[in-house]
């Protein structure tokens, strides 16, 4: 298990959150050999180095509020290494010899790193594209060998995984999910946050030689032979100490890991429901000057996480014309005002943030929903008029449309009897 403080990667994130617009839509540029952290709307990828495609470490983490959640120490190194095997020519390390780097703060990053084996007789070239987005990280290996081809080589990727001898592992087929036997929380120490439950997918054109795992040990492996393309999908899924949030956790990836693929680029937030706020009913145009109401999960009164120390408020989502204030009390509780004048009817969803500061930064955030419905009394009398108005244009298809032709046919039937009469006069 290794952590890094987190306020020196909050330092490291707010600095980039500074990066403008443009440089963050760059093209794609030759980067020299290092490591840095790149963010994802949702997770902080640590220590990303572009010649290995190896990620030391990543933690759950909403960039829009520059917070941390409760899960950082994913990884201690992944991949640890991969390592191309050919049965005549030896083993190699990949490592890239050019670089080309897609770097987009918050959306979608792409690293493609070339390397070969220049050394051997008969060389490989091997194409890296390391792809991360939302909650997920994609490594794409491509291979070649243009004198020998592909029939004496396997592949391997093996990772370290910061749950340590704690590790434990399901593996179905091609899919693997790892978690911790211990998780354990305390927002108020960084450094005591769990490790995220991860879920992995092996897609390869090659032998696929399936899943090493030891029960304890913190190195999963996957292997492959004679394989041109082989590709591993991996996903991080948070959870707080609240409700169920680490079984709600696990259940999710265990549902995710055949789709990985497909679901590549999602957004998960974390499960365990720390706050239930209540909802609030409003109407269009009056003012409103209301204390949200809401309750926290036992979890966090355990944790003293209002009264150990400052805990910052964010309410997002309100419907305009309304605007959100905090005060945290003397006895760590925290009193949400919602103020203003409503402008537009219809229901909302609010999100209610609260975030555990030590040291400075933001961490632990733990979220609530609320449900906002605002009345708008305005359509009630437009369709009022509506009908209304509509009640000529019924009557002049209806009724009143058929009184003219009743009348004239009254006169036609009276005008022949009139006349039927005066012959019969004539005759008598």
């Amino acid at each position: 298990m290794r952590t890094r403080p987190v306020y020196k990667t909050i330092a490291a994130a707010a600095a980039i959150l500074m990066i403008s617009a443009a440089s963050v839509l760059a093209m794609p540029t030759a980067a020299s050999a290092g490591a840095s952290d790149i963010n994802t709307n949702s997770i902080q990828w640590q220590g990303v180095d572009d010649t290995t495609g190896y990620i030391e470490d990543a933690a759950t983490y909403d960039l829009a509020h520059n917070s941390f959640g409760w899960n950082n120490d994913a990884f201690d190194g992944l991949p640890n290494p991969f390592t191309l095997h050919d049965t005549t020519q030896g083993d190699w390390q990949f490592v890239a010899t050019t670089t080309v780097s897609d770097i987009h703060e918050g959306a979608t990053s792409v690293i493609t790193m070339t390397g070969s084996t220049t050394a051997w007789e008969a060389p490989y070239v091997v194409v890296l594209t390391l792809t991360l987005s939302g909650n997920y990280a994609h490594w794409s290996y491509r291979l070649s060998n243009a004198t020998i081809g592909l029939a004496n080589s396997s592949v391997t990727f093996t990772g370290n995984i910061g749950s340590d001898s704690n590790s434990r592992y399901v593996v179905n087929g091609k899919t693997l999910v790892s978690d911790t036997t211990t998780p354990t929380f305390s927002s108020q120490n960084s450094n005591e946050s769990s490790d995220p439950i991860i879920g992995y997918d092996v897609v390869t054109n090659g032998t696929f030689g399936g899943w090493t795992t030891v029960e304890g040990r913190d190195s999963p492996r996957a292997d492959a032979a004679g394989a041109s393309n082989f590709d591993v999908y991996l996903v991080l899924f948070g959870y707080t100490p609240c409700a169920n949030g680490f079984a709600d956790a696990k259940t999710a990836v265990t549902a995710l890991v055949p789709t990985l693929p497909a679901t590549f680029g999602d957004r998960y937030g974390d499960a365990g429901t720390c706050i239930t706020v209540s909802p609030l009913s409003l109407t269009k145009g009056v003012p409103v000057n209301q204390v949200l109401s809401y309750t926290i999960d036992p979890a966090l009164t355990a944790d003293s996480y209002f009264t150990n120390g400052p805990v910052s408020t964010v309410v997002d989502d309100l419907p305009a014309g309304l605007t959100a204030t905090s005060l945290q009390q003397e006895d760590g509780s925290v009193v949400v005002t919602i103020s203003g004048t409503p402008t537009t009817g219809g229901n909302f969803t609010a999100r209610l943030l609260f975030a555990a500061t030590f040291d400075g930064p933001s961490s632990h955030q733990v979220l609530g929903r609320t449900s906002i419905a605002v009345a708008d009394p305005s359509p009630v009398a437009t369709a009022a008029v509506a009908t209304a108005a509509a009640v000529p244009e019924l009557a002049a298809t209806g009724t009143d449309a058929a009184a003219p032709m009743g009348l004239g046919g009254m006169l036609l039937i009276a005008g022949l009897g009139i006349a039927v009469l005066a012959r019969r006069r004539r005759l008598a």
